[in-house]
Protein backbone atom coordinates (compact mmCIF):
# COMPACT_ATOMS: atom_id res chain seq x y z
CA UNK A 1 0.00 0.00 0.00
CA UNK A 2 1.46 3.47 -1.11
CA UNK A 3 1.45 5.73 1.81
CA UNK A 4 2.19 9.13 0.48
CA UNK A 5 1.29 12.06 0.87
CA UNK A 6 -0.21 13.41 3.95
CA UNK A 7 -1.80 11.00 6.89
CA UNK A 8 -4.52 13.03 8.48
CA UNK A 9 -5.31 12.34 11.98
CA UNK A 10 -9.16 12.97 12.36
CA UNK A 11 -9.76 12.69 16.22
CA UNK A 12 -12.90 12.65 17.54
CA UNK A 13 -14.20 15.95 20.06
CA UNK A 14 -13.80 14.53 23.20
CA UNK A 15 -15.02 17.27 25.23
CA UNK A 16 -18.09 17.76 22.77
CA UNK A 17 -18.97 14.40 22.29
CA UNK A 18 -17.17 12.15 24.36
CA UNK A 19 -15.56 9.54 21.46
CA UNK A 20 -12.39 8.04 21.04
CA UNK A 21 -10.67 7.45 17.97
CA UNK A 22 -8.32 5.38 16.23
CA UNK A 23 -8.14 3.35 13.01
CA UNK A 24 -9.65 0.10 11.23
CA UNK A 25 -7.74 -2.07 9.10
CA UNK A 26 -9.44 -3.14 5.47
CA UNK A 27 -11.79 -0.95 2.66
CA UNK A 28 -14.62 -3.00 1.41
CA UNK A 29 -17.57 -1.68 -1.26
CA UNK A 30 -20.83 -0.69 -1.61
CA UNK A 31 -23.12 0.00 1.18
CA UNK A 32 -25.76 2.14 2.71
CA UNK A 33 -24.41 5.55 3.85
CA UNK A 34 -24.76 6.54 7.66
CA UNK A 35 -22.68 7.60 10.76
CA UNK A 36 -22.88 3.89 12.37
CA UNK A 37 -21.43 5.62 15.55
CA UNK A 38 -24.43 7.45 16.23
CA UNK A 39 -26.74 6.56 19.67
CA UNK A 40 -29.50 5.56 16.97
CA UNK A 41 -27.71 2.84 15.65
CA UNK A 42 -28.14 -0.85 16.57
CA UNK A 43 -25.29 -2.47 18.62
CA UNK A 44 -25.29 -5.26 21.29
CA UNK A 45 -23.66 -7.54 23.57
CA UNK A 46 -20.48 -9.06 23.05
CA UNK A 47 -18.56 -11.08 25.87
CA UNK A 48 -15.18 -11.55 25.58
CA UNK A 49 -13.42 -14.03 23.38
CA UNK A 50 -10.58 -16.27 23.24
CA UNK A 51 -9.42 -19.06 20.49
CA UNK A 52 -11.76 -21.70 20.02
CA UNK A 53 -14.66 -19.83 22.03
CA UNK A 54 -17.85 -18.99 20.67
CA UNK A 55 -18.60 -15.80 21.60
CA UNK A 56 -21.96 -13.46 21.32
CA UNK A 57 -21.95 -10.94 18.45
CA UNK A 58 -21.90 -7.63 17.88
CA UNK A 59 -25.76 -7.12 18.18
CA UNK A 60 -26.47 -10.25 20.12
CA UNK A 61 -26.91 -13.54 19.50
CA UNK A 62 -24.27 -16.20 18.88
CA UNK A 63 -21.25 -16.27 15.81
CA UNK A 64 -22.30 -18.48 13.46
CA UNK A 65 -19.07 -20.56 12.07
CA UNK A 66 -18.30 -18.90 9.22
CA UNK A 67 -18.59 -15.55 10.93
CA UNK A 68 -16.21 -16.67 13.72
CA UNK A 69 -12.39 -15.65 14.31
CA UNK A 70 -10.00 -16.53 16.75
CA UNK A 71 -7.70 -14.73 19.07
CA UNK A 72 -5.15 -15.29 21.60
CA UNK A 73 -6.47 -13.13 24.28
CA UNK A 74 -10.11 -11.50 25.66
CA UNK A 75 -11.46 -8.22 23.37
CA UNK A 76 -11.61 -5.42 23.16
CA UNK A 77 -9.28 -5.95 20.26
CA UNK A 78 -8.45 -1.80 18.85
CA UNK A 79 -7.88 -1.03 15.50
CA UNK A 80 -6.72 1.94 13.37
CA UNK A 81 -8.61 2.28 10.37
CA UNK A 82 -7.17 3.88 7.21
CA UNK A 83 -8.78 5.24 4.47
CA UNK A 84 -6.50 5.56 1.68
CA UNK A 85 -6.59 6.89 -1.84
CA UNK A 86 -5.10 5.36 -4.54
CA UNK A 87 -6.42 7.10 -7.56
CA UNK A 88 -5.03 10.11 -9.17
CA UNK A 89 -8.82 12.07 -8.00
CA UNK A 90 -9.04 14.00 -4.92
CA UNK A 91 -12.08 13.11 -2.76
CA UNK A 92 -13.66 13.80 0.56
CA UNK A 93 -15.15 11.99 3.67
CA UNK A 94 -17.93 13.39 6.23
CA UNK A 95 -16.50 14.38 9.23
CA UNK A 96 -18.95 15.28 12.19
CA UNK A 97 -17.69 14.19 15.97
CA UNK A 98 -16.21 12.08 13.80
CA UNK A 99 -15.14 10.88 10.29
CA UNK A 100 -18.75 8.81 8.67
CA UNK A 101 -18.69 5.38 8.33
CA UNK A 102 -20.36 2.38 9.35
CA UNK A 103 -19.06 -0.93 10.89
CA UNK A 104 -21.23 -4.12 10.18
CA UNK A 105 -21.18 -7.69 11.58
CA UNK A 106 -21.13 -11.03 9.71
CA UNK A 107 -23.00 -12.19 12.61
CA UNK A 108 -26.05 -9.82 11.44
CA UNK A 109 -25.60 -10.36 7.87
CA UNK A 110 -23.75 -7.10 7.52
CA UNK A 111 -27.45 -5.81 7.80
CA UNK A 112 -26.98 -3.08 10.68
CA UNK A 113 -24.75 -0.64 11.81
CA UNK A 114 -22.54 -1.09 15.09
CA UNK A 115 -22.84 1.62 17.65
CA UNK A 116 -18.93 2.56 18.14
CA UNK A 117 -18.84 4.90 20.98
CA UNK A 118 -20.79 6.20 23.57
CA UNK A 119 -21.25 9.53 22.54
CA UNK A 120 -22.61 12.24 25.14
CA UNK A 121 -23.68 9.88 27.81
CA UNK A 122 -21.63 9.01 30.72
CA UNK A 123 -21.41 5.27 31.77
CA UNK A 124 -24.30 3.21 33.13
CA UNK A 125 -22.43 1.39 36.14
CA UNK A 126 -20.97 4.86 37.12
CA UNK A 127 -22.16 7.73 39.57
CA UNK A 128 -25.69 9.34 37.87
CA UNK A 129 -24.37 11.84 36.09
CA UNK A 130 -25.90 13.93 33.02
CA UNK A 131 -23.76 15.21 30.19
CA UNK A 132 -24.33 18.22 27.97
CA UNK A 133 -23.28 17.78 24.81
CA UNK A 134 -22.17 20.73 22.35
CA UNK A 135 -23.27 20.37 18.57
CA UNK A 136 -20.88 18.53 16.36
CA UNK A 137 -19.13 20.81 13.56
CA UNK A 138 -20.03 19.37 10.26
CA UNK A 139 -17.35 19.23 7.45
CA UNK A 140 -15.34 17.30 4.88
CA UNK A 141 -12.11 15.68 5.18
CA UNK A 142 -9.84 15.77 1.98
CA UNK A 143 -7.91 12.97 0.74
CA UNK A 144 -5.59 13.98 -2.37
CA UNK A 145 -4.14 11.18 -4.45
CA UNK A 146 -1.96 9.27 -2.12
CA UNK A 147 -3.21 10.44 0.82
CA UNK A 148 -4.65 8.70 3.85
CA UNK A 149 -7.32 9.53 5.91
CA UNK A 150 -7.33 7.66 9.91
CA UNK A 151 -9.77 7.22 12.53
CA UNK A 152 -9.66 4.80 15.05
CA UNK A 153 -12.21 2.10 16.83
CA UNK A 154 -11.74 0.84 20.03
CA UNK A 155 -13.52 -2.43 19.41
CA UNK A 156 -16.44 -2.17 21.47
CA UNK A 157 -19.85 -1.42 20.67
CA UNK A 158 -22.72 0.11 22.83
CA UNK A 159 -26.20 0.60 24.17
CA UNK A 160 -27.77 2.95 26.01
CA UNK A 161 -30.10 2.99 28.83
CA UNK A 162 -31.75 6.05 31.81
CA UNK A 163 -29.28 6.32 34.86
CA UNK A 164 -31.23 7.58 38.40
CA UNK A 165 -30.42 11.28 37.13
CA UNK A 166 -32.85 10.82 34.24
CA UNK A 167 -30.41 10.78 31.52
CA UNK A 168 -29.13 8.55 29.08
CA UNK A 169 -26.43 7.05 29.97
CA UNK A 170 -24.24 4.21 28.09
CA UNK A 171 -23.55 0.23 28.42
CA UNK A 172 -19.78 -1.05 26.50
CA UNK A 173 -19.75 -4.48 25.29
CA UNK A 174 -16.67 -6.07 23.72
CA UNK A 175 -17.05 -6.78 19.83
CA UNK A 176 -16.24 -10.13 19.57
CA UNK A 177 -13.36 -12.05 17.56
CA UNK A 178 -15.30 -12.48 14.51
CA UNK A 179 -15.87 -10.91 10.49
CA UNK A 180 -16.50 -7.54 10.20
CA UNK A 181 -17.11 -4.79 7.30
CA UNK A 182 -16.65 -1.23 6.55
CA UNK A 183 -18.27 1.10 4.06
CA UNK A 184 -17.63 4.72 3.88
CA UNK A 185 -19.77 7.15 1.76
CA UNK A 186 -16.99 9.11 -0.37
CA UNK A 187 -17.67 12.20 -2.11
CA UNK A 188 -16.20 14.35 -5.29
CA UNK A 189 -16.29 17.51 -3.74
CA UNK A 190 -16.44 19.10 -0.32
CA UNK A 191 -19.39 21.16 -1.75
CA UNK A 192 -21.10 17.46 -2.29
CA UNK A 193 -20.43 17.06 1.76
CA UNK A 194 -21.89 20.65 2.77
CA UNK A 195 -24.76 20.20 1.17
CA UNK A 196 -25.26 16.63 2.26
CA UNK A 197 -25.68 15.94 -1.30
CA UNK A 198 -25.37 11.80 -2.67
CA UNK A 199 -21.87 10.02 -2.40
CA UNK A 200 -20.23 9.67 -5.56
CA UNK A 201 -19.55 6.30 -4.66
CA UNK A 202 -19.07 4.34 -1.35
CA UNK A 203 -15.95 1.92 -0.45
CA UNK A 204 -15.82 -0.80 1.72
CA UNK A 205 -13.72 -3.34 2.67
CA UNK A 206 -14.09 -7.10 5.07
CA UNK A 207 -11.58 -7.53 8.21
CA UNK A 208 -11.58 -9.42 11.39
CA UNK A 209 -11.06 -9.00 14.56
CA UNK A 210 -8.47 -9.02 15.70
CA UNK A 211 -7.30 -7.33 12.67
CA UNK A 212 -3.69 -8.11 11.58
CA UNK A 213 -1.05 -5.32 12.91
CA UNK A 214 -4.29 -3.81 14.37
CA UNK A 215 -4.62 -1.90 11.03
CA UNK A 216 -7.35 -2.20 8.33
CA UNK A 217 -6.93 -0.22 5.07
CA UNK A 218 -9.73 1.33 2.89
CA UNK A 219 -9.38 2.48 -0.43
CA UNK A 220 -11.44 4.97 -1.15
CA UNK A 221 -10.10 5.28 -5.10
CA UNK A 222 -12.19 1.83 -5.61
CA UNK A 223 -15.44 2.42 -6.61
CA UNK A 224 -18.24 -0.21 -5.70
CA UNK A 225 -21.43 0.49 -5.91
CA UNK A 226 -23.05 3.97 -7.06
Amino acid sequence: MMRRGLVLWIGILLGACGGTAIVDDHVAGAGGAGAGSGAGAASGAGANSSVGVTTTSGVGGSVPPECAATAEGPGPYPVTVEFVNTSMKTYFLEVGCELRYDVTACATAYSEPLVRNGFCAAPCDGPPDCIVCARCPFGAAEVAPGAIVAEGWGGQTFTFGMNGADCQCHIAHVAPAAKYRVVVPVFDSSEAVSNRGMPTHFAQTDFTLPAAGGVVTVDIGSVVGP
